[in-house]
């Protein structure tokens, strides 16, 4: 990389989390970002990351995918327990198909083999933050509705679904054997419990929702 400038074309604020136990092996990460001005954090262990889970936007996460306190797909796993969903990016000295193909499955980012070549890491990891920079907004509205869909009782929720599917009021009586204005009073509650005023709000939210789960972005 000598005498080579990159232009960094991550958002601003950006920032990298990176879990390696050794702090020398840790600093090549750092130096090599900070050649684009991306600014990387380093924790020890996954429980030390866990104990202050990252927030914020264009950010992105970079450890191994055999962490000596947990594999890196459990500690990918927790931190989506905490709803935090930035991109995740593994590295690993195996490049076996059968490991690549299970972190990308379970909706990890990217995957780069170390000894890893500056450029590469540079590109994947713009890519991450922008992404995450892209996608932040609607992950939290997503997460915001599938929250609010916990207040739901299980009979709204049942009519949720139908309703999440485009069908009208007249429809979701004619499945549930319920009069249609029962199903327009219980889809006035389900509205307002949502924090929603139209059919067209409710179908967006949801299709979101479901886009990020089948991606692997959202649980």
């Amino acid at each position: 990389m000598a005498g080579m400038l990159v232009q960094s074309t991550a958002p601003r604020l950006s920032q990298v989390y990176t879990v390696n136990p050794d702090p020398v092996s840790s600093s090549v990460m750092v130096r090599t970002l900070s050649t684009v001005q991306i600014h990387c954090q380093n924790f020890l262990s996954p429980t030390e990351m866990l104990r202050d889970v990252p927030s914020g936007q264009g950010i992105c996460f970079v450890f191994d995918a055999a962490l000596p306190e947990m594999p890196g797909l459990q500690l990918m796993e927790k931190l989506r327990r905490r709803d935090c969903f930035h991109p995740v990016i593994f590295t690993s000295a195996r490049s076996d198909p059968e490991l690549i193909t299970n972190v990308m499955n379970r909706g990890a980012f990217g995957f780069i083999k170390r000894p890893f070549r500056s450029m590469e890491v540079i590109d994947m990891v713009q890519r991450a933050l922008m992404q995450d920079q892209a996608l932040s907004s609607y992950i939290n509205a997503a997460l915001d509705y599938r929250q609010r869909r916990y207040a739901l009782s299980r009979r709204e929720l049942t009519i949720l679904g139908l309703l999440e599917l485009g069908k009208s009021a007249r429809e979701v009586g004619g499945e549930l054997n319920l009069s249609v204005r029962t199903v327009e009073n219980h889809r006035a509650r389900i509205f307002q419990k949502l924090q929603i005023s139209q059919g067209a709000q409710m179908i967006q939210r949801a299709t979101s929702l479901n886009l990020l789960r089948a991606q692997g972005i959202i649980e």
